[in-house]
């Protein structure tokens, strides 16, 4: 009885595997969300550390928020370089109010922030 639980146990485990290996490919080359599979480790561990790297002063984001975008693997060069009523409208509604007003009072920007606002780039 015994044996057969552990042989259960190990395919499970093998498909939990395969499941795992599966995605971690799409998500390679299909690029979800537009994000580098190769840049989530880095936002991780930027964000834990508070480190701070950046190599273009953006006009309408602090250091820390091109920093964090940059770990995304979003050129900071790109985005918009004035804030429009609809930009701010979209971001609103897609963020809430209260946390696009801290955004934009200088918060650090989140991955999910960005997954969340992406479309109104």
């Amino acid at each position: 009885m015994k044996k057969i639980a552990l042989i259960i146990l190990a395919i499970i485990g093998g498909v939990f595997v395969l499941l795992f290996v599966a995605v971690a490919v799409y998500i390679a080359v299909a690029k979800p969300f537009g994000v580098k599979l190769t840049s989530i480790p880095g936002a991780v561990i930027q964000a834990g550390t508070g480190k701070v790297k950046s190599t273009y002063d953006h006009p309408l984001l602090t250091t820390e928020q091109e920093s964090a975008l940059e770990s995304l693997g979003v050129d900071t060069r790109t985005l918009p370089t004035s804030v429009t009523p609809a930009l701010i409208d979209c971001f609103t509604t897609k963020l809430g109010q209260a946390r696009a007003k801290e955004i934009q009072g200088g918060s650090t920007i989140t991955p999910a922030d960005y997954f969340k606002a992406q479309s109104c780039l």
